[in-house]
């Protein structure tokens, strides 16, 4: 009988760029609206929020999150 390990994910939350990343900075801003992530690159986000004809990019500026509409 063999065991094997696992090593553990690594949450994904602190990872730059990811969507659960986007996910709790909007969280923190009071978003409530449902989004689309279109692409990510380190700590900003190109997203399309329902209802907006024109895509936001979200992004940390001076270490405070921002949306900012095109």
């Amino acid at each position: 009988m063999s065991e094997t390990m696992e090593k553990p994910r690594p949450s994904s939350l602190f990872i730059a760029g990811s969507p659960d990343k986007l996910a709790e900075i909007l969280k923190q801003l009071g978003n409530d609206r449902a989004y689309n992530m279109i692409r990510s690159h380190g700590n900003t986000w190109r997203v399309h929020f329902d209802g907006d004809l024109v895509l936001s990019t979200v992004k940390i500026v001076d270490g405070k999150p921002v949306i900012i509409k095109d």
